[in-house]
């Protein structure tokens, strides 16, 4: 039982973004428990959310299950209610083929997994402008 991030993280889990070094889907299936440095984004977000934007106290690193602890437990339920911040992770886990960039989209491989979240965090933007064209 448990969140998800804005970059669709679960745990922690998160993708990470950096140049010179990607992370496979299956590296991110396999992940176990352990330390890793927190996306910029992730710091942002709990920032924003805890210590008024002040990114000077929220920690770089944190522990996180791993991926594979998480797709063995028997039921997986994850919430959110923080709006904006996990519209897009909303959609991608939903509509998404698994993939490296959004860990939680793998939830859609679990036999029980259980996604919830507010109204304001299952709307989002582009599905509430059709006309909106994109290249």
């Amino acid at each position: 039982m448990g969140g998800w991030g804005q970059d669709g993280h679960v745990a922690y889990n998160q993708a990470r973004r950096h140049p010179y070094h990607r992370v496979t889907l299956e590296e991110i299936r396999a992940s176990t428990i352990r330390l890793q440095e927190n996306n910029l984004d992730t710091i942002l977000a709990l920032a924003h959310r805890s210590f008024g934007a002040a990114y000077q106290f929220v920690p770089p690193m944190s522990v996180t299950l791993g991926l594979r602890e998480c797709l063995s437990a028997k039921r997986v339920r994850v919430y959110s209610d923080t709006g904006a911040w996990k519209q897009t992770a909303l959609r991608v886990a939903l509509f998404s083929q698994p993939t490296a960039e959004y860990p939680m989209t793998l939830l859609q491989t679990h036999p029980d997994a259980l996604v919830t979240a507010t109204e304001e965090t299952a709307r989002h933007p582009i599905s509430e402008n059709p006309d909106w064209e994109f290249f």
